[in-house]
């Protein structure tokens, strides 16, 4: 599936997610309509001949955060188990299992590189996925050294993140052409 939604349509999607959801009485949707309008596929539609990656989503941002499970989630070899918006409900959740956790690196209550280094201790076989709105070489060390086995920053095109999450074997480390380069700019 290419999927090419600037941060307008990333955040409108999140924002008509929340509003259905309030309407039904929840604070979040709990589970991905059926079929969003202009994404193509249904969601749930899943490839049997392959692995589906469980994924677990850390994200302060609610309407980032529920936008980018809906995208994930139609996705034929993704799905989103577990979706967290502090470092604590984090770790929580991971108690559910993931196999691909995608961890905003910049949370209000706290490092998220911090929750990299727990959910690596937790699921060592796991590959983490770090999000980072800003560039930074310490901030991206700090996440590889925490565990992480990549790091995408928010700015970057959403197929990078996506295929950071499917492309990464359990537990390596592989670097991104935009995350080499963000660190030469520095």
């Amino acid at each position: 599936m290419s999927l090419r939604l600037n941060t307008y349509e990333l955040k409108w999607l999140g924002e008509e997610l929340s509003r259905r959801a309030k309407e039904r009485g929840r604070e979040e949707p709990e589970r991905v309509p059926e079929r969003i309008h202009g994404l193509g596929g249904a969601a749930g539609e899943r490839d049997p001949s392959g692995p589906v990656r469980r994924v677990l989503l850390v994200e302060d941002h609610a309407v980032f955060r529920q936008a980018l499970a809906v995208i994930l989630d139609q996705e034929p070899d993704l799905r989103v188990v577990a979706r967290a918006a502090s470092l604590s409900e984090g770790v929580a959740k991971a108690s559910e299992g993931f196999d691909v956790a995608v961890v905003d690196l910049s949370m209000p209550d706290g490092d998220g590189a911090d929750l990299v280094a727990r959910l690596h201790a937790i699921n060592p076989k796991a590959s983490i996925v770090g999000l980072s709105r800003r560039r930074g070489r310490d901030r991206h060390a700090r996440a590889l050294e925490a565990g992480a086995s990549e790091v995408v920053r928010k700015s970057d095109p959403l197929e990078d993140l996506i295929s950071a999450i499917k492309d990464l074997p359990e537990g390596e480390l592989v670097f991104l052409p935009s995350v080499t380069h963000a660190q030469r700019a520095e």
